[in-house]
């Protein structure tokens, strides 16, 4: 659950966000053992001169926690509450096992700006491991919060955190006039800051962003012909990019932007093509008579894993990303896997796997084929990584549609808030 600590932190830094970003709590921890790095963040000493009451340090808080790397502790366990460097009695500390310990100061500059300085220290060498400013006025968003998130992640871990993300996602609601209207939603990746980037009386299947974060691709389910749309997300504009004979599913972006992959029915059955947006040249990877789907490019671009029913069941298999290349089964346990795709180092996939309890979240090890359940949940669909690799993402089904977020051994689970609706697929970007 949520710390009194953290909250104060957070309480700060949304003062910043400004007056839209008062409900704070967005991504509540359902489960997980407190087994990450110990690490203290302090109450944020406030200046005399700003009277708006602080009450969100949710924010830092759960990023931190819901990767599964951290452990932050309950504000009630702390022997001290220091905001200076000078306050900081490092014994105290040790005595109640903290590794890392956070401290910072909020002051106003002048009427619409403050600045928040802050301070990371190694508890156990008693070292500053980094202080920094930051300046944020009170329209700033909760990229000031997930920065200084950021800040105290990759001095930590040495990696870059996924804090600084965006998600696209699909939504589904029953409008008054009693019809269905589809709607593709772009979010930071804990759910706040959605923006509806297109609405439709048509289903929209599978998001994909492109590499540079600034262009997302979707198919639109017709009655008689599905079409591949790439729309620029900051200025809307797009265009159809692929409306060949049958249908034109599951567009996936090559890692260089320059292709994407897709399901097409032209033949009467689903093939695998990759079409060149530069040019609209088509290329065919499978030929086979049965079901071919759900393409996802690997990291060096070399392959694509595809969904195909060619054996018993759904499975995944690869191809080389050139015409008349052999196919290669990966999956061979389980009564199916669909869903596919590669993690950011191109060593596992993720994907939904049914292992005979229903559909989950699973990791396939590529090199030694083996398959790891992470969800507790069994009614999962549209499974992704975090564009670092280091959290994963994905849709419960059932009456609630929803999104959530899984640290890669399962242990946290947290729970993204998404506009009203039926949720159904959902894809993650770096920030552009």
């Amino acid at each position: 659950m949520p710390n009194a600590a953290s909250k104060i932190l957070l309480m700060i830094i949304l003062l910043l966000a400004g007056a839209h970003v008062h409900a704070v709590v967005t991504i509540e921890i359902d489960q997980g053992v407190k087994r990450g790095i110990p690490i203290a963040i302090v109450p944020f000493g406030i200046s005399d001169d700003i009277d708006q009451e602080l009450e969100l340090d949710e924010v830092i808080r759960s990023d931190l926690s819901r990767t599964g790397r951290f452990d932050v502790l309950n504000v009630d366990k702390f022997l001290q509450s220091p905001t200076k460097v000078e306050d900081v009695d490092f014994a105290d500390w040790k005595l109640i096992s903290v590794d890392y310990l956070v401290i910072g100061s909020i002051e106003r500059v002048d009427e619409s700006n403050f600045r928040i300085e802050t301070r990371l220290f190694n508890v156990f060498n008693e070292k500053q491991i980094f202080g920094s400013q930051f300046i944020a006025t009170t329209s700033s968003d909760r990229k000031v919060m997930h920065q200084i998130a950021n800040e105290v992640y990759e001095r930590i871990t040495g990696t870059k955190s996924s804090f600084h993300t965006r998600i696209a996602y699909t939504v589904a609601s029953v409008t008054s006039e009693n019809k269905t209207e589809h709607r593709l939603v772009v979010a930071d990746y804990d759910g706040k800051n959605a923006t509806v980037i297109l609405k439709t009386d048509s289903p929209i299947l599978s998001p994909s962003w492109s590499p540079d974060s600034e262009k997302i691709t979707y198919s639109i389910l017709g009655r008689d012909q599905s079409k591949i749309w790439v729309q620029e997300v900051s200025s809307g504009n797009r265009q159809i990019v692929a409306e060949f004979k049958g249908q034109n599913r599951s567009p996936s972006w090559s890692p260089d932007g320059t292709r994407l992959a897709f399901a097409n029915s032209r033949d009467g059955n689903s093939d695998i093509f990759i079409l060149t947006l530069a040019t609209r040249e088509i290329i065919q990877l499978t030929t086979d008579r049965q079901i071919d789907t759900e393409p996802a490019w690997s990291p060096d671009a070399d392959y694509i894993v595809f969904t195909s029913n060619r054996g018993k069941g759904a499975q995944i298999y690869k191809v080389r990303a050139k015409e008349n290349q052999q196919i290669e089964r990966l999956t061979i346990y389980g009564k199916s896997n669909s869903r596919a795709s590669y993690s950011p180092t191109g060593k596992q996939l993720i994907l939904i796997t049914d292992q005979g309890t229903g559909n989950q979240v699973g990791i396939f090890d590529i090199e030694s084929k083996s398959i790891s359940v992470v969800s507790s949940t069994s009614i999962d669909d549209s499974a992704v990584y975090s564009p670092n690799g280091e959290m994963l993402m994905y849709v419960v089904e059932g009456r609630d549609r929803h999104i959530k977020i899984l640290s890669p051994d399962g242990r946290i689970q947290s729970r993204v808030e998404t506009l009203e609706g039926a949720v159904n697929q959902v894809a993650w970007s770096w920030d552009s």
